[in-house]
């Protein structure tokens, strides 16, 4: 089955340094979107997220891909049989009149129907990851 990649983008006005750090950090994305997870910063190494949805808690594990600090980030994570089935790239770019342009394309492995039920989570998620990042480096702001 063949399945577009996700894609999000948003435009954060803040500078691009403060948004790498945000983003690519030893906490990961915690406060503001996972609840305990751990990024190790070099290319191989190992990520750890753990989110709570609805109450439940839910974990997954990746890799670092390929590091190319205050630019590109790519990672798989979604954890399956025999791999990883998310392939995520994010890259970042000065907005011309200030601010940081944030990109996001997600690549999720559909084989099945159940996969792709997966992609379109995988697809909310991203999307509402974009707003709390835009909202916490903006704002400052935590949505629960």
């Amino acid at each position: 089955m063949i399945v577009p990649p996700i894609k999000v983008v948003t435009k954060i006005n803040k500078p691009l340094e403060e948004v790498w750090r945000i983003l690519f950090n030893e906490n990961g994305w915690d406060p503001w979107f996972t609840s305990g997870m751990k990024l190790d910063l070099k290319e191989g190494g190992e990520i750890f997220f753990r989110w709570m949805i609805e109450g439940e808690e839910v974990i997954d594990k990746g890799v670092n891909v390929a590091v190319i600090p205050k630019k590109l980030w790519e990672f798989h994570w979604n954890e399956y049989e025999d791999g990883y089935r998310s392939r995520t790239i994010i890259r970042l770019h000065e907005a011309l009149d200030s601010g940081t342009w944030v990109e996001i394309e997600d690549k999720v492995l559909v084989l099945d129907e159940k996969d792709l039920e997966i992609a379109f989570s995988c697809a909310a998620g991203w999307g509402e990851f974009i707003t709390r990042l835009k909202l916490y480096a903006e704002e400052g702001l935590i949505v629960k």
